[in-house]
């Protein structure tokens, strides 16, 4: 509602206000148009943990008789330019759902978009543990990969807590549920064995390069001599559209492998993706399996620009990818390698993993 002065009554405010009660905490807030911005600003003003439901409640309407009743999200249009006063209660995560809660009430008719880490299908993004490599110099450092399971495990669906896009499945890596002949056990980081490190070009140009590995991909194979079996010919003329449709990607599904490192923690995380999802999806997953903040957080591609062997010859650099960009826009290819930033980081850290 519109407050006054305490000084001077005849002095009003120019938008609508009220009191924000979170235990002995108060702040004065502007009242925002919907009740899902409201909460997501309850949220941030008492940094509160993105798994915490929470209620409103006001007395401020004469239906309320005096006592604190809770605010329905559907009352929220109708209620605001009335309250005065809000106070904000947790709820008991074993009780029913809250009606006010639209962040954790599955059946809620209002599912705003999820902030703290995006979502993404369960058929676009899968986590994949790193293969069994030979013991090196490099391979010393402690890293702990993260355990998980592809994307044929039969994992219960544990995805209460976070609101997903139509019919996704999450996944997640920290999760005590799964069968344990569906997840292997955990293993030291690294380069995985037998991979060929490809090095990823900048993005200018990609798109080009992309398209013309595809056209050469595409390209049909030369037939065999003609035989006078029709069964034969159908055979052999269905074999190169079928090798062509395989070649278009290195990886089944074409979806590409990355690796995700925080080099403060040690610990990286492997996914298989495609390359067409957004780069604020990745970095979402990831810093949920490292346990990372998502809002300071930021993906920095690794590119070598050299094709000498030798650790000296590399020319190794790396550059912020944007939220907004696509994997293939920001120049990732399959076992392209990424760097995890969060705001307090040394910048040293990333410069050791290039």
């Amino acid at each position: 509602m519109l407050i006054r002065s305490a000084v001077d009554p005849s002095i009003q405010s120019t938008i609508q206000l009220a009191v924000l009660r979170y235990g002995d905490e108060s702040e004065i807030v502007a009242l925002p148009e919907s009740f899902d911005e409201m909460y997501d600003l309850t949220r941030q003003i008492f940094d509160l943990d993105v798994r915490l439901a929470f209620r409103f409640s006001t007395n401020d309407a004469d239906a309320c008789k005096g006592s604190f009743t809770k605010i329905h999200p559907t009352a929220w249009e109708g209620l605001r330019p009335l309250l005065a006063n809000i106070v904000v209660t947790k709820v008991d995560q074993s009780s029913a759902p809250c009606a006010s809660s639209s962040k954790t009430a599955p059946t809620n008719s209002v599912q705003p978009p999820m902030r703290q880490h995006p979502e993404s299908d369960h058929d676009e993004f899968v986590l994949v543990a790193p293969k069994a490599r030979a013991s090196s110099p490099s391979s010393s450092k402690g890293k702990a990969s993260h355990v998980v399971h592809d994307e044929d495990s039969d994992v219960p669906d544990d995805s209460k807590n976070y609101p997903a896009d139509d019919h996704e499945d999450q996944t997640s890596t920290n999760r005590g549920t799964r069968r344990e002949d569906d997840v292997p056990e955990a293993t030291e980081s690294g380069v995985i064995e037998g991979k060929d490190e490809t090095r990823a070009q900048r993005p200018l140009g990609l798109r080009q390069t992309r398209d013309e590995s595809r056209t050469e991909a595409a390209a049909p194979t030369p037939h065999p001599p003609h035989r006078d079996d029709p069964q034969e010919q159908n055979r052999e003329s269905e074999e190169p559209a079928a090798s062509q449709t395989s070649n278009v990607s290195t990886v089944p599904g074409g979806k590409i492998t990355v690796v995700v490192t925080h080099s403060p923690t040690g610990r990286e995380v492997f996914f298989k993706v495609r390359p067409d999802i957004l780069v604020s999806k990745l970095l979402g997953h990831a810093c949920k399996s490292l346990a990372l903040d998502y809002e300071t957080s930021n993906l920095i591609l690794v590119t070598e620009d050299s094709d000498d062997e030798s650790e000296e010859g590399r020319n190794r650099t790396s550059f912020v990818c944007h939220r907004t960009d696509t994997l293939a826009r920001a120049g990732a290819q399959d076992q392209s390698k990424f760097i995890i930033k969060v705001g307090d980081d040394d910048d040293s850290d990333s410069d050791d993993d290039q």
